[in-house]
């Protein structure tokens, strides 16, 4: 029981990790587009 919480926990982990890095990435080159233009 105590493993599949803790595989849900990391996969919970691991999609919150990929969210807010793309999220960084998307802001770092909306930046990076308009010190461009």
């Amino acid at each position: 029981m105590s493993y599949i919480l803790k595989t849900h926990y990391n996969h919970r982990v691991i999609k919150y990790v990929i969210f807010s890095s793309s999220v960084l990435l998307t802001c770092l080159i909306g930046v990076l587009y308009k010190s461009a233009h």
